[in-house]
C-alpha cells in the first residue's frame, strides 16, 4: 500500500528591510553575521552573502490563488492564478522583477471536468500537466499543455495515457524547475498520480495506482501505472505492472526516474504480516529496488536490508552519472530515536543495492547533546552508556549529491501534541499544536568517510499545520544553505544555550544557516519579518536556477516578489 509522504516543503513566501513601500525593484546584498548557532565548534565560516532582489507588489484577483511559478532569468518569469478549473491568469514579470503583464487563457477548449495536476520543466519546456474523467467511457486521461513562456499562453492538448479504476495515491510530486533534482511534495489536484522528474530534468515520470479488484489486502495484489517521457513528452518507458507480492506484503516507499527513462521503485517487503513480528530485536522486513527496463513487462528485483537495526525513513535518487543511491534514517531500536543516517549504492553490473564504503553513520554524541539543557544533557548521557543515545521526532527532508560525490542528508525534528479540554457543559474542544524544531545535517565525502555533521537549533511551533515553520534546503556547488524564520533572541545563540521559541505567525527574524564543503559554518540574519509586516512562508521558496530561488511575501491581499541569490 502506498505509505504518505511529507514533503516537501509545501506553504508560502518571503522579504528584507524597512522601505518595503516603494514598489520599484531594489536590490540588497546581506552580509549582517553572528556567531554560529550550529554544531561545529570553533569551525567559523565566512558569513554567507546574499542579494535579495525585491519586485513589484501587486494584488491577487478575486478568487484566484496562486498555483505555481515557471519561467527562468532570460525570458522572465510567470506565476500562474487559478480559479479552480474556471479561470487560469499567467501573471508575467521580467527578469528583474518587474510586473510585464497580466494575460488570461482561453480555456474553452479544455475537457470537461479537468483537474490541474501542477508544473514541470524538462529541460527548456515547461508543461501544464491535467487530468479529466470522461463520465460515459468511465475513463480517465492524463494529459498536457506546454506552456509559451514568451506568449503566455498554452499550446494544443497532449493527451499522455489513460486508465480506468484510478485510486487515490498517497504520495506525489512535480518540479516546477529544472535542472533540479526530482522533488517530492503534495500535489495539489486529485492526489491520484506521483510525479516528479529525472536529476538531470531530461525525463518525466507519472504514476499511478488502480483501485483493488479485491478489497482484502492479504489476497489484493496492487496494479501500478508507471510512465517515464522525454522533454517533448514522447513516451520512453512504461505501462501498468502488476507489483509481485499482497498489499499486506509489502509497502511502496518510493520512485525515481533516470535519465534513460528507466523506472525504479523501491518497495518495503515484510517477511511474514506486519503485525506478527517474532524478534523485537530484528527487523521483520527487508527492501526490495524493482527496475523496470524498456520493453520488459517484469522487472528486475534488487533485494537489500539494513545491517544495522530498523529504518526511519528511505529515499532513493540518481545521481549525475545515472547511478541509483538510497539514504535515509535509521535506529538500533524497534521504536527508539533516530541514530544516524546510512548511505547505500547500486551496482548496475552485479545487480546488488550494498553500503557505500563504511555504510552507516552514527550521530555523534556530542552534536546531540547541544544546544540542550543541562537537565536534557543528563538524560542523554544516561542513553549514551546504555547505547541507545539518538535524535528524538527527526524525520527525514532531503538528500543533496555534490558535484564531487559527496552527499549531504537533512532531517529535521517534528511532531505534533492534541490536546483536549471540556467544560462544566460536557462540551469540548481539542487543539492539535505542530513543532517543527532542530536540523540534523551531515556530509558524506566522496570516498565514503563522515565529513561533517550539525545541529541547527530553533523551536518553533504553531496552531495551523506547518505555516511559516521549518526550512528551505538549497545547495549550490559543495555549499548548502537552510533559511527559516527564528525568534530575535537567537541571532546570538551559542552552543550552551537552547534556543528561545518561536511562535508561528508573529513575525521572527529571517535566517540564513551556511555550512561550505569543508564543514564550517556561519549564521546571517538576512532581515525581521515583524519590521516589515509581512507574512513569510520559507518552504515555498522556490529554485529557478542553480543559485537562485524565488518567492512571495504576502500583507493582506498583497503580494511582493521576492528573489534569493546566492553568491
Amino acid at each position: 500500500m502506498l505509505k504518505p509522504t511529507y514533503f516537501m516543503m509545501k506553504a508560502k513566501k518571503t522579504v528584507f528591510t524597512v522601505l518595503l513601500c516603494v514598489l520599484t525593484s531594489m536590490s540588497v546584498w546581506s552580509q549582517k553575521k553572528t556567531p554560529p548557532a550550529s554544531a561545529g565548534g570553533n569551525q567559523k565560516g565566512a558569513a554567507a552573502k546574499v542579494k535579495v532582489t525585491w519586485g513589484d507588489a501587486y494584488e491577487i484577483p478575486r478568487k484566484h490563488s496562486e498555483a505555481a511559478f515557471i519561467g527562468n532569468a532570460k525570458e522572465g518569469y510567470i506565476q500562474v492564478l487559478t480559479h479552480g478549473n474556471k479561470s487560469m491568469i499567467l501573471k508575467r514579470f521580467d527578469s528583474k522583477l518587474k510586473a510585464a503583464g497580466l494575460g488570461t487563457i482561453n480555456l474553452d477548449d479544455m475537457p470537461r471536468g479537468w483537474v490541474n495536476e501542477g508544473f514541470v520543466t524538462l529541460k527548456k519546456n515547461v508543461y501544464f500537466l491535467f487530468s479529466s474523467w470522461d463520465h460515459d467511457a468511465k475513463r480517465e486521461s492524463f494529459h498536457a499543455r506546454k506552456v509559451d513562456l514568451q506568449g503566455s499562453s498554452l499550446g494544443p492538448i497532449k493527451d499522455m495515457m489513460e486508465s480506468d479504476k484510478i485510486g487515490v495515491a498517497g504520495r506525489g510530486g512535480f518540479s516546477f524547475f529544472g535542472p533540479m533534482p526530482a522533488v517530492r511534495v503534495g500535489g495539489y489536484g486529485t492526489g491520484k498520480y506521483t510525479i516528479m522528474t529525472s536529476s538531470d530534468s531530461s525525463k518525466l515520470f507519472v504514476s499511478y495506482m488502480l483501485k483493488p479488484e479485491v478489497k482484502n489486502d492479504k489476497k489484493s495484489f496492487e496494479i501500478d501505472g508507471m510512465y517515464s517521457f522525454d522533454e517533448d513528452l514522447n513516451k520512453v518507458n512504461g505501462g501498468e505492472f502488476t507489483m509481485p507480492y499482497t498489499e499486506a506484503m509489502m509497502d511502496n516507499e518510493d520512485y525515481q526516474v533516470d535519465k534513460n527513462g528507466i523506472i525504479f521503485m523501491l518497495a518495503k517487503v515484510y517477511e511474514e504480516t506486519r503485525k506478527e513480528a517474532k524478534d523485537k530485536n530484528t527487523p521483520n522486513y527487508h527492501y526490495e529496488v524493482f527496475r523496470y527496463n524498456k520493453g520488459n513487462k517484469n522487472p528486475d528485483i534488487i533485494p537489500f536490508a539494513l545491517q544495522d537495526g530498523f529504518t526511519k525513513s528511505i529515499e532513493i535518487m540518481d545521481d549525475a552519472d545515472g547511478n541509483l543511491r538510497c539514504t535515509g534514517f535509521y535506529s538500533k531500536e524497534r521504536n527508539g530515536t533516530t541514530t544516524g543516517a546510512f548511505l547505500l549504492k547500486l551496482d548496475a553490473g552485479q545487480n546488488t543495492l550494498s553500503k557505500f564504503q563504511k555504510g552507516y553513520y552514527d550521530f555523534p554524541a556530542d552534536v546531540l547533546k547541544q544546544f540542550e539543557t543541562a537537565r536534557t544533557q543528563r538524560k542523554m548521557e544516561r542513553k549514551e552508556k546504555k547505547g541507545t543515545l539518538g535524535a528524538s521526532n527527526l524525520e527525514f527532508r532531503d538528500f543533496f549529491i555534490h558535484p564531487d560525490g559527496s552527499v549531504t542528508l537533512v532531517g529535521e525534528e517534528h511532531y505534533t501534541v492534541t490536546t483536549t479540554t471540556s467544560d462544566g457543559h460536557g462540551h469540548t474542544t481539542t487543539h492539535t499544536t505542530y513543532y517543527y524544531n532542530d536540523i540534523m545535517a551531515m556530509n558524506i565525502d566522496p570516498v565514503g568517510n563522515m565529513a561533517w555533521v550539525k545541529k541547527i537549533p530553533k523551536a518553533q511551533s504553531g496552531g495551523a499545520g506547518m505555516g511559516g515553520m521549518s526550512f528551505k534546503f538549497f545547495a549550490k556547488g559543495n555549499d548548502v544553505y537552510m533559511f527559516y524564520l527564528d525568534n530575535a533572541k537567537n541571532a546570538t545563540l551559542t552552543l550552551d544555550k537552547t534556543p528561545a521559541h518561536h511562535l508561528d505567525g508573529k513575525g521572527g527574524i529571517f535566517v540564513c544557516e551556511k555550512i561550505d564543503g569543508k564543514g564550517k559554518d556561519s549564521r546571517t540574519v538576512l532581515f525581521d519579518s515583524k519590521e516589515l509586516k509581512q507574512r513569510i512562508y520559507p518552504t515555498q521558496i522556490t529554485t529557478v536556477s542553480t543559485k537562485q530561488m524565488l518567492t512571495t511575501t504576502a500583507r493582506k491581499k498583497t503580494r511582493t516578489l521576492m528573489m534569493l541569490t546566492v553568491d
